[in-house]
């Protein structure tokens, strides 16, 4: 009969994702934990985890789901052949796993680490995605989020610049406080496209106007041309301010 590990309390009973009754895996109570110390209150997180406020509240105080004492090898209980195909997820775990996938897309803009922190794979998301039209909206919506935090993020270490430490003969010698003219170029460029961005644009077609038809090695080729150019300009703006 297969066997599989599970986590245990002091008493030898199962816990965490492991109980009977849990309602959330590990990774959820642990991205639950996360947006509490950034700042979610207890309402938010029961509303976006679907749970109770009590519930929220016990687990990021760690009066429930902490950690493991330690863990031990179960039977499997699954009979026959049927009792081995993977059963279907509930909606309400769905629904649960849709909201933690969302509030880390919004947190990281990132699906691969979204899906992870959601207990899913990628190919399970964009499969929700393309079934469910009120999830896409809210996928967009989540995105959009998660890149305005990515654009404070930019403003941030090229206004105030972020601290990086000074190694002298292999011992920390003090803090320097660096800025990134880069970011602060493409973010004038944003910002203010009329004055900043740059007067010229990149037009591929074929002949005499018509589509481009090119091999894929081909295309390979013209993206790195193009990726170069692009290097090279930076490096120019970086040398100009510079000098």
């Amino acid at each position: 009969m297969p066997v599989k590990t599970i986590s245990v309390n002091e008493r030898g009973q199962p816990v965490g994702e492991d109980h009977p009754n849990a309602k959330l895996n590990d990774a959820q109570v642990e991205h639950m934990r996360q947006l509490h110390e950034k700042g979610w209150s207890y309402g938010q997180l029961a509303k976006q985890f679907l749970s109770s406020k009590s519930t929220v509240c016990d687990i990021c105080n760690y009066r429930t789901r902490g950690w493991p004492i330690a863990w031990r090898t179960v039977q499997d209980k699954r009979k026959g052949d049927k009792d081995m195909t993977p059963k279907k997820k509930s909606k309400k775990t769905e629904q649960g796993n849709k909201s933690t996938f969302l509030a880390s897309l919004a947190h990281t803009c990132n699906v691969s680490k979204a899906a992870e922190t959601a207990g899913v794979s990628r190919t399970c998301v964009y499969e929700w995605r393309k079934a469910d039209p009120a999830f896409a909206t809210e996928w967009e919506h989540a995105r959009r989020v998660g890149a305005e935090a990515l654009e404070d993020e930019a403003v941030r270490r090229a206004y105030e610049g972020v601290e990086e430490p000074i190694f002298f003969q292999g011992t920390q010698a003090g803090m320097v406080r660096r800025y990134s003219d880069t970011l602060l170029i493409f973010l004038l460029k944003g910002a203010l496209p009329e004055k900043y961005a740059e007067r010229h644009r990149t037009e591929l077609t074929g002949a005499a106007g018509g589509p481009l038809k090119m091999t894929d090695d081909q295309m390979a080729m013209r993206i790195q041309q193009l990726i170069a150019t692009v290097e090279a300009r930076v490096e120019a703006d970086e040398s100009g301010k510079n000098s």
